[in-house]
């Protein structure tokens, strides 16, 4: 089985590195509804639409172009390398609404900014070629 590092892994917005990146999620689901039955005794679900909702946290820089546009209410494309942008190793795409941004600053650390995002149509599992 084969382990990848975190350190390793990369987000575009627009075709460009987002810069400073220190950790980023995405997770991906379906709905589901009840498609039971009475007489049975087990349950029924059957899937419906998919979803997928994101999180990138990076070192606080007015100066990166692709954390400026990370604004609340912008729609970005955004495609995300889990692994590395790496032939072989997958990557997931798509037009994301920026849910959230928050800033923290904390003594003893470095000032970041968290960023949420929602998906806005398809997100593409593609293998990097």
């Amino acid at each position: 089985m084969a382990n990848y590092k975190g350190n390793n892994g990369a987000v575009t917005v627009g075709g460009s590195p987002l810069g400073e990146i220190v950790s980023f999620d995405l997770n991906i689901s379906a709905a589901t509804a009840d498609a039971s039955v009475m007489g049975s005794d087990w349950s029924n679900t059957t899937a419906l639409q998919s979803s997928a909702e994101g999180t990138m946290e990076v070192l606080h820089d007015p100066s990166d172009a692709q954390q400026s546009a990370l604004v609340a209410g912008a729609t970005v494309t955004c495609v995300f390398f889990p692994a590395g942008n790496t032939t072989s190793l997958k990557s997931f795409s798509g037009d994301f609404v920026v849910t959230s941004v928050g800033i923290s600053a904390s003594v003893g650390d470095v000032v970041k900014t968290s960023v949420s995002v929602m998906n806005q149509g398809t997100v593409t599992t593609t293998t990097i070629s």
